[in-house]
């Protein structure tokens, strides 16, 4: 069988070895289509972290939420007061309260209002806590050099965290009461109510009380729990004093 094998396999050796390179060659063809070819070929899949308009999948739409948080926390507080976990929680709950203002649509807010707005904010406050003019000209002033953030980026901020107070007043604010809670509001607000004064004169009052064995025995009857004797333990002793004894011992 062996020799048989051989045989067949010098004497068809091109044949075979034809064959198996045309399946190495499909096989590799195969692979490759599968994995992509060229640079039009990356097989990576790119999952998409969606919230709300942002994917935060993508640098640029993270730096965008963070960036603007730490904006607006520094514009308010006067300083960088939340890092890490507590500014990305902050960067969700702010974009969140953005994103329902705009669902609400709720208007941007005028001129006037914005101006008050950055009067009461911390980063322009100063000693006194008051709203400082020349801290606030010197901000705008380091704009003009810093490639981050333009005065643009800053106003959109501001107009933004404004947007986003608004939703939360809303939110905070009375919802959905039911029929049965507005009818006892309504009962209580048309209720009246009035005081009675009743007056007593201590200094006549004497009452004659009569306390009789017969009473007393009636009202122990009627109430015998209240004079039991719970069981308890007794010890007595006897003390002998040694120096009472010493001479007779």
């Amino acid at each position: 069988m062996i020799s048989w094998i051989q045989k067949n396999l010098q004497g068809h050796f091109r044949y075979v070895f034809l064959v198996l390179l045309a399946a190495t060659i499909i096989m590799f063809v195969f692979t490759i289509g599968n994995q992509g070819w060229g640079s039009g070929g990356d097989s990576r899949k790119q999952y998409v972290q969606s919230f709300f308009d942002l994917d935060l999948g993508k640098p640029a739409d993270q730096a965008r939420l963070i960036g603007d948080a730490a904006m607006s926390v520094r514009l308010q507080a006067g300083y960088d007061l939340f890092h890490g976990a507590q500014l990305q929680q902050y960067a969700l709950r702010r974009y969140a309260l953005i994103h329902i203002a705009s669902t609400l649509g709720l208007p941007p807010p005028d001129v006037n209002e914005v101006a008050a707005h950055i009067a009461g904010m911390g980063l322009f406050a100063g000693q006194d806590g008051k709203f400082d003019e020349k801290r606030y000209n010197e901000f705008r002033d380091s704009l003009r050099t810093n490639p981050g953030a333009g005065e643009g980026d800053i106003n959109r901020v501001i107009v933004d965290d404004m947007r986003a107070r608004s939703a939360e007043t809303l939110l905070a604010g009375p919802g959905y009461a039911l029929s049965g809670d507005v009818k006892r509001q309504l009962v209580r607000a048309d209720t009246e109510w009035t005081i009675g004064l009743a007056t007593v004169d201590f200094a006549g009052f004497a009452p004659e009380i009569p306390v009789t064995d017969a009473l007393l025995e009636a009202f122990l009857q009627k109430n015998p729990a209240a004079y039991e004797i719970p069981a308890m333990a007794r010890v007595a002793c006897v003390e002998f004093k040694a120096a009472d004894f010493a001479a007779e011992v």
